[in-house]
């Protein structure tokens, strides 16, 4: 499980907690396929921005039966392996980093909550999931 998926992101950090998978899409030619790709872009250049500081990542990727388990959106970008969850140790982290990514990086959709700061590219799924399609959905 070694390894980097980003100059600042382990796999391990990105991987699904329980069963330590990446998306079955994820590599190619050994690096990130170009949807991944962008989202750590995103997440890099916010680390530059914010004078190179650690940033935690608390989830990346999450198998479906994970994204049960943590009570995860039945379309959970995670499951797509296009969203971090990323942790900070105030409130004022939490707001400041929140500011940044407001002002600067206008691809990246972002959710605040009190443990920290969502951040995906869920825009780039297609196609678009939704409930009525679910049934029919085939999950690696």
């Amino acid at each position: 499980m070694a390894g980097l998926v980003s100059p600042h992101i382990t796999r391990e950090e990105y991987g699904c907690p329980c069963c330590h998978a990446v998306p079955p899409d994820f590599w190619k030619n050994d690096r990130p396929t170009p949807p991944y790709l962008y989202l750590f872009e995103k997440f890099e250049f916010m680390r530059h921005v914010r004078g190179d500081k650690p940033i935690r990542v608390n989830c990346g990727y999450r198998c479906r039966y994970h994204n049960a388990e943590v009570g995860g959106e039945l379309f959970s970008v995670h499951l797509f392996g296009l969203a971090l969850d990323l942790g900070f140790d105030t409130p004022e982290e939490i707001k400041s980093f929140a500011e940044d990514v407001d002002a600067l990086q206008k691809g990246l959709r972002m959710g605040v909550y009190p443990w920290g700061v969502h951040i995906d590219v869920g825009f780039l799924i297609y196609p678009k999931p939704f409930e009525e399609f679910s049934p029919g959905v085939r999950w690696p």
